[in-house]
């Protein structure tokens, strides 16, 4: 146990050392008459008499000056054991009293501290020596005071800090380690073996301020002895770790390891404790440490499971390269809001090169997406803006004027040349840092470079405000960017001067990549951005010429890709070596050149160069598909947009040409000139073959743009004609692409006129079985969800067939379940256990596209297909979270049933029908299990799960317009009463009680208020008869929020009491139909809805205002993501789980609720 505080008895007197001794009085002389003796026997009395009078004297008077020394020698004693004490006390009173100025308050109190232990020490021998004890007992007594409690923790830090430096530092001056002795073997040993959390937490963190104060001064004896290398040599080989011997370090680090198993609140102050040494070198004697190094401990703690934990250790680690996927990981997927947060913090002080460029954008990407603000505003400040401030800084740093002339010099006022340093120029770099920022990112694939130009559009936000214009004209910002250029190393920010000399300048593809991309994201930010069209456009000429000067720029880029081709150079001179690589690179930079012209000033002279110029990029057969795509969208919008039959036409009509000039043999093709044949049709050769080929397939991908483009409103002749000739005999070519691309056309064109793709649906289902490439499958079921949204999932049933994948089945479910038709073959693929589909893009199609579907058609809530579909995407969003594919199916479907439940009242009875069917899955299906993750929590994540439904069917989420009707929360507490009267022994019984704190009783009619009063009651009556399951403090609970809102005073069932609330309280149903509610969209992916927490009591009427009800909207999707991401919480009942198999034992008799329940209606 720990030492009990000393008491102090009554401080004694003062002994003045003037006081004089009072004598006892002198004896008066006896006379006995006359005498016969003789007058010199008289004479020799006295004096005898005077000579013993005077010694008497003597020793009286020196017997009490030995006792007036003694007195001043133990007042001094006391006196310097008083000043003793009162040198710790104040030392350790300033310290823990401290408010500015602390470093050199805690360095004055450690002086302070270290002066009265050399005191003791030196009070050494004889009587009026100070012993040490005195000097430790009283330490004693003041770190009991710091230590027995955790309030004003900083001050109570700082006395330790005090207390660990004064040890250190006496090790240091003169090799003695009494203080260090009496902290490790009294102080540390007895309070870590105490029963209170308090005391621990403060003994750990006290060791770690010895580590702390131990290494600094061995950092500055080491640093000492560099600066005297003779000494150095004189030394004998040092062996400690820090100022004390191995044997402390070993001890305290013992401490420690003990410490990081113990409760949370210990773990935390050990991890800060360890923290300290996780950027020693470990040497090999310290075996303790050599065991388990305190980096370990550290990103062990990273997967601690309390989340204080978490975040004290992501908060005190010191990031490195080559722990950025440990970052990363908790930045990206940890439950915890703050520990994300910390964990950016952490990953915006790495350098660029300790992470790859793909996990750059899928941290930026995800966390600029996120639905929680603070995670946005984190990646924002601690990530983004650390970045360009960081580039920016390295950009700024000497930049010098250039004179204009070697024979002009700059002169001030009077005529003195101007010094050097005020030519330099002021420039803030942080266009230039953003520019860099797309340099270290991937923008390959089309996926990436969507991905990077959102997170271009969050950095030229911050870049704006970063130059104060964020609320000026987006004229004013592009002005503020021109006039920050300095031309300065390889990558440069193009603006309309240097667009032209692009394809001049002596500079990689990659380089010309990332400053192209740069180019046309900075330009669409100024078009998103701008107030109006007059200054988006004010904006653009800044950074682009006119459109005709454009055009010849782009046939300028042409003409160097094409001496690419030819010499096998880059435009540096270096060979080319991944030709690949290279001809996508190409491709990048023509698509983002020609996605600008959209934004451009669109005189008459510019259109016709633009279009001359799309014509001419358009027939080139080596064009990548999304060229393409670029391509027929701009001549769709800008020049065939009445005329869709004139495009097909045209296009047509030029690939026929191309294909009859080769056939013909003529090579005039490849030089674009006019066509002069030969009547005498020739040979046409293998080679020539191989590019008849090549053009046809390019003439399906021109086919396939056409259709996305959207400009053909009803089926004709050569729509159907093309579509014959190209797109079906591809469906069963041997090259996935092609396949890809040909059943998107029949999809396309289904979507136009569903009789013409009939015969290929069936087809296309087949095609998708069969093939091992997971892309068709995916795009199968693109497809075929884009038709049941354009005439109705009965309709493509009827024609694609009722029946599902082969190889993505999945063992029958439970009763009433029809596993026939498209959204039962989607619901089998996303539960599916194969392998091969379980995480790969088919899934996430599939989440997709059911939720399309759910969202579109009109729902039937006794429908057991859309049960299905329900109960299939909450099964999967019921699975744990281990990587980014989960949370990417796990942010999908949250999304939808965000709005799904918002849509209709119909959607919202689909999901209190499948409430019971739900969990009848859960427990008949192991596999969901399996995949929901640790099995001694999988009756919470069901609990949840019930939670779930509530929130997801409360009426208060739905338009004011679908607010009139009954809520579904009605139809809910009907069948939890139900359940728990009749079925009791049903696994769905106790989330039926998981359910009831979330009914809205604010927004139920007052008769069946009353209703459910009546039935509660009696409910009650019969639970407490028999209560095997523990549910009659769930339903007592409910009981009393049904009190409170009828306004029911005492617990018995008063009709007087209803009929009279009845009477003088207004129906909710009428309030709701007069309130109007506001539906708040910030940003677009929250809906924010009026509604009450799901962990407080819906006690509040409805019929408030409408303000009062605005104030406690929350946030749908937060609340699902909450739920499926909190830790198992402990239970406040016992209940018990139920078994797979439903007991069959007979019920116990009813009473009148139980069967008035039997008997009640269904809807």
């Amino acid at each position: 146990m720990p030492p009990k505080k000393r008491v102090r008895g009554p401080r004694l007197s003062p002994v003045k050392e003037d006081e004089t001794v009072e004598l006892p009085p002198k004896p008066a002389p006896k006379t006995r008459g006359k005498t016969k003796k003789s007058v010199e026997e008289l004479e020799e009395q006295d004096a005898e008499l005077d000579n013993l009078d005077n010694g008497q004297q003597q020793l009286e008077q020196g017997s009490s000056s030995q006792t007036v020394t003694q007195s001043v020698r133990n007042l001094k004693k006391k006196n310097a054991e008083k000043a003793l004490r009162d040198n710790i006390t104040g030392s350790i009173r300033q310290a823990f009293q401290a408010r500015s100025n602390i470093l050199d308050i805690i360095k004055h109190s450690t002086n302070q501290l270290l002066t009265a232990y050399k005191k003791a020490l030196k009070g050494g021998k004889g009587e009026n020596s100070i012993n040490t004890d005195i000097f430790f007992n009283e330490l004693d007594c003041r770190l009991t005071m710091i230590i027995e409690a955790v309030t004003v923790i900083e001050s109570r830090a700082r006395v330790m800090k005090v207390v660990a430096q004064a040890a250190c530092n006496l090790i240091n001056e003169s090799n003695d380690t009494a203080i260090l002795d009496f902290l490790v073997d009294k102080c540390f040993h007895t309070w870590s073996k105490s029963v209170e959390i308090d005391h621990r937490v403060n003994i750990a963190s006290f060791i770690g301020y010895v580590f702390e104060s131990g290494l600094i001064r061995k950092k500055k004896e080491d640093g000492e002895n560099a600066r005297n290398p003779r000494q150095d040599e004189e030394m004998e080989e040092d062996d400690r770790f820090a100022v004390f011997e191995m044997e402390y370090t070993r001890k305290l680090y013992t401490f420690l390891l003990n410490f990081s198993m113990d409760k949370p609140a210990v773990r935390v102050s050990a991890i800060r404790a360890v923290s300290v040494l996780q950027s020693c070198e470990i040497p090999t004697d310290f075996e303790e440490a050599m065991a388990r190094m305190p980096r370990e401990i550290l990103l062990r703690s990273f997967r601690d499971q309390s989340w204080e934990c978490r975040l004290a250790a992501i908060d005190v680690f010191q990031p490195t390269g080559d722990f950025s996927a440990d970052i990363i990981q908790l930045a990206l997927y940890d439950k915890c809001p703050k520990v994300r947060c910390v964990a950016l913090k952490k990953y915006g002080e790495l350098l660029f090169r300790c992470s790859d460029d793909a996990l750059k954008v899928e941290l930026l990407y995800t966390c600029l997406n996120d639905h929680d603000i603070s995670i946005r505003d984190a990646v924002k400040k601690n990530v983004i803006e650390v970045w360009i401030n960081r580039l920016a800084k390295a950009y700024a740093k000497n930049f010098k004027k250039p004179p204009a002339s070697d024979d002009i010099i700059e002169t001030d006022a009077t005529g003195e040349p101007m010094v050097q340093e005020t030519q330099q120029v002021k420039v803030m770099g942080y266009a230039y840092a953003a520019l860099l920022i797309v340099y270290f990112l991937d923008f390959i694939s089309v996926d990436s470079r969507h991905q990077v130009r959102f997170i271009m559009m969050h950095v030229l936000d911050i870049v704006r405000q970063l130059y104060n214009v964020h609320r000026e004209p987006i004229d004013l910002f592009a002005t503020s960017v021109v006039e920050d250029i300095v031309e300065c190393g390889d990558i440069q920010l193009i603006t309309r001067s240097t667009i032209s000399d692009m394809y001049e300048a002596i500079s990689t593809l990659r380089t010309q990549s990332v400053e192209i991309f740069f180019w046309r994201v900075f330009i669409e930010y100024c078009v998103e951005r701008a107030k109006d069209s007059n200054d988006a456009m004010f904006a653009v000429e800044r950074f682009a010429p006119k459109m005709v000067k454009m055009c010849s720029t782009v046939r300028g880029v042409l003409e160097s890709f094409k001496k690419m081709e030819l010499e096998g150079k880059d435009n540096d001179g270096s060979e080319i070596v991944d030709w690949d690589l290279a001809r996508i690179q190409q491709s990048n930079i023509l698509q983002n050149i020609l996605v600008t012209f959209r934004h451009f000033d669109k005189e008459q002279s510019g259109k016709v160069a633009w279009k001359s110029l799309l014509e001419d990029i358009l027939y080139n057969i080596n064009n990548t598909k999304s060229v393409v795509d670029i391509i027929i969208q701009d001549l769709a919008q800008y020049f065939y947009a009445e005329n869709a039959v004139g495009l097909l036409s045209d296009v047509a009509s030029s690939i026929s040409d191309m294909l009859h000039r080769v056939t013909t043999g003529d090579q005039t093709m490849r030089d674009e000139t006019v066509f002069i044949g030969s009547a005498q049709p020739k040979f046409v050769s293998q080679e020539d073959r191989e590019v008849l080929s090549a053009i046809t397939d390019y003439e399906l991908l021109i086919f396939n743009a056409i259709l996305k483009t959207g400009v053909f409103k009803r089926i004709e002749t050569i729509l159907t004609s093309k579509y014959q000739s190209l797109a079906v005999p591809k469906l069963t070519s041997r090259v996935m692409d092609e396949r890809i691309v040909a059943m998107e056309c029949v999809g396309l064109i289904g979507m136009i006129h569903l009789d013409t793709v009939k015969n290929e649906l069936e087809l296309c289902r087949e095609i998708a079985e069969n093939d091992q490439f997971i892309q068709v499958k995916s795009c199968y079921y693109t497809m075929i969800v884009d038709l049941c949204v354009s005439h109705g999932t009965e309709v493509i049933d009827e024609i694609v067939g009722r029946s599902g994948g082969k190889g993505t089945r999945r063992k029958s479910s439970p009763k009433d379940f029809n596993n026939n038709g498209i959204v039962a073959s989607m619901c089998d693929v996303i539960l599916t256990e194969n392998p091969d589909i379980k995480n790969s893009e088919v899934v996430l199609k599939c989440c997709e596209g059911l939720g399309k579907i759910l969202l579109h058609e009109n729902i039937e809530p006794d429908n057991k297909t859309w049960q299905k579909a329900l109960i299939t995407l909450l099964s999967r969003l019921n699975y744990k979270l281990d990587g980014v594919f989960s949370a990417k199916c796990r942010s999908i479907i949250t999304t939808m049933l965000k709005f799904f439940a918002s849509l209709y009242i119909n959607n919202q009875k689909c999901l209190v029908n499948c409430f019971k069917e739900f969990f009848t899955e859960w427990d008949h299906n192991p596999n969901l299990i399996e995949n929901a993750g640790a099995h001694e929590y999988i009756y919470q994540r069901l609990c949840r799960c019930a939670t779930l439904f509530g929130i997801l069917t409360r009426h208060s989420i739905l338009m004011p317009d679908k607010q009139a009707e009954t809520p579904c929360h009605e139809r809910l507490l009907e069948d939890a009463l139900k359940e728990l009267s009749i079925n009791e022994n049903s696994s769905a019984a106790n989330y039926y009680c998981e359910v009831m704190p979330l009914i809205e009783l604010d927004c139920f009619r007052r008769d069946s208020l009353a209703r459910f009063y009546d039935d509660v009651n009696e409910l009650i009556e019969v639970y407490i008869e028999d209560d095997p399951k523990n549910r009659l403090s769930e339903i007592r609970k409910f009981r009393k929020r049904l009190m409170k809102v009828l306004g029911i005073s005492d617990r018995t069932n008063n009709a007087a009491n209803i009929a009279a609330a009845q009477e003088n309280v207004p129906s909710s149903s009428a309030a709701v139909q007069s309130a109007e509610i506001e539906v708040k969209l910030e940003p677009l992916d929250e809906v924010e809805v009026p509604a009450a927490s799901a962990t407080k009591s819906r006690s509040n009427s409805r019929n408030t205002t409408i303000k009062a009800s605005a104030s406690k909207s929350v946030n749908v999707v937060q609340e699902i993501r909450e739920l499926m991401d909190s830790p198992p919480r402990e239970l406040t009942t016992t209940k018990k789980k139920t078994t797979r198999t439903a007991s069959s034992s007979e019920p116990r008799p009813k009473r009148a609720a139980a069967r008035r329940l039997q008997g009640a209606p269904s809807d």
